[in-house]
């Protein structure tokens, strides 16, 4: 059986409702349409503000530092281990403790997600409308297809993980994050009853001879944590590991954020961008020109925000010596005024 490949195709096809929108005429029409496009910028300045604050948000954002927590903890070899508590880094030889075989692959597993497909036969009803012109009025017409469609459908699925030990240490690797090769098999198992192909597909990820898992360790035990990572990286590079992440989503963030603040002036200045339609050519440059603009405010926007977020305490203490300043000048003044009364 080869590779099959998703196919959809219309079969039927049918009008379930007609709206008149008006004449069809090209003034009429012309009209209608700018009144959706005012309508639509106004509605687009409610939306801007929504995403302006939504972009301040993300901005002030930041991702959890674990990295600076893990680069503190003096990594322990599993030997070592016992009688710890709290969040620990473990290092050593593993053995597994439940002897899980993955179905269709050889030999014991870490974990395993298994799924039974079946090659089936669909039908989907989808809706959609068209705007069409019939004796003299633009109409909406909204229609309803039935479209057959083919492709693999999950039957079944399960999903397994098997404890190992490591030295005194147990480790219940459910629920963490296993930085380790994760490896596919797919199995054709022929046709079922019903006259489908089938097939089983086979996640599998198998136990290295040695890791280093981090996680909270209670009673001998690691089953969780804020932290539950198991990686065969060395304890130094899980930390350059986690930096690098924790680097990469902060700047996905300040992206985001800038990304949020150019859409957002973009649908605040809408009526404004609207009238500069009325002008063919320098319309389109406007736009591109208020774009560009935008972006650069919101660049500049983002990176005031993070630094205030970041070094509110030193914007603090400038207010608060310029106010002793301000205060010491005031009274240094008031001291040099001439004693009028006793003139």
């Amino acid at each position: 059986m080869g590779k099959k490949e998703r196919i959809e195709r219309v079969i039927s096809e049918r009008v379930v409702g007609e709206k008149i929108i008006g004449s069809a005429n090209p003034i009429a029409r012309g009209f209608r349409n700018v009144k959706k496009e005012i309508v639509g910028a106004f509605q687009g300045i409610f939306i801007g503000f929504i995403l302006f604050f939504i972009a301040i948000w993300v901005s002030c954002a930041d991702v959890e530092r674990h990295s600076k927590e893990v680069n503190k903890i003096e990594p322990v070899a599993a030997e070592q281990a016992q009688g710890l508590s709290g969040l620990q880094v473990v290092t050593g030889s593993t053995d597994l403790l439940d002897k899980i075989k993955a179905p269709n692959v050889d030999g014991y597993v870490l974990h395993y997600n298994w799924e039974k497909q079946e090659w089936n036969t669909w039908i989907e009803t989808e809706t959609y409308t068209e705007t069409v012109i019939k004796d003299g009025k633009e109409v909406e017409i909204t229609k309803e297809r039935d479209v057959e469609k083919q492709g693999w459908k999950t039957l079944e699925e399960k999903s397994k993980y098997a404890n190992f030990k490591m030295g005194p240490i147990t480790v219940k690797p459910e629920g963490s994050r296993i930085d380790l090769k994760t490896e596919s098999i797919t199995k054709n198992t022929g046709i079922n009853a019903a006259g489908n192909d089938t097939q089983q597909i086979t996640n599998y990820t198998k136990l290295p001879s040695n890791l280093t898992v981090l996680g909270e360790i209670s009673g001998d035990v690691i089953s969780g944590g804020e932290v539950f990572r198991i990686t065969t990286l060395s304890p130094d590079k899980l930390v350059e590991q986690m930096e690098k992440e924790e680097k990469q989503a902060y700047m996905t963030y300040k992206v985001i954020a800038v990304v949020l603040f150019t859409f957002a002036f973009n649908l605040m200045l809408g009526p404004i961008l609207l009238l500069t339609r009325l002008i063919p050519i320098l319309g389109g440059l406007a736009r591109t020109v208020v774009f560009i603009i935008s972006l650069i405010i919101s660049i500049v926007l983002v990176a005031l925000i993070t630094f205030v977020v970041k070094f509110w305490w030193l914007l603090l203490l400038i207010m608060f010596l310029a106010a002793g300043v301000a205060i010491s000048i005031g009274l240094s003044k008031k001291d040099k005024e001439p004693d009028t009364a006793k003139a």
